[in-house]
């Protein structure tokens, strides 16, 4: 079984970011700006907003933060299934 090294990988390094920088003094909107740069991926605004950074997607109707959390959830679902093989 080939091993899978995902401390370079774009959504394990997002997510690593979006936990570190959670409580840093900066915008839902400007955490939003750093991570489309660094690590790419689609944002459209709208009712829902939707966001798609590392093959991980979601849409929100109650702001950009709700969005940013929803998809740190759903990034950490994804990076523990994974770890797990499933």
């Amino acid at each position: 079984m080939m091993a899978i090294n995902l401390l370079n990988a774009p959504l394990f390094l997002s997510a690593q970011w979006l936990e570190e920088n959670q409580s840093a003094r900066m915008t839902a909107k400007g955490k939003l700006g750093y991570l489309l740069t660094e690590f790419g991926g689609s944002y459209s605004r709208g009712d829902p907003e939707k966001l798609n950074i590392a093959g991980v997607s979601v849409s929100c109707t109650s702001g950009t933060d709700n969005l940013l959390s929803a998809w740190k959830r759903k990034a950490d679902a994804k990076l523990n299934s994974i770890l797990q093989g499933k």
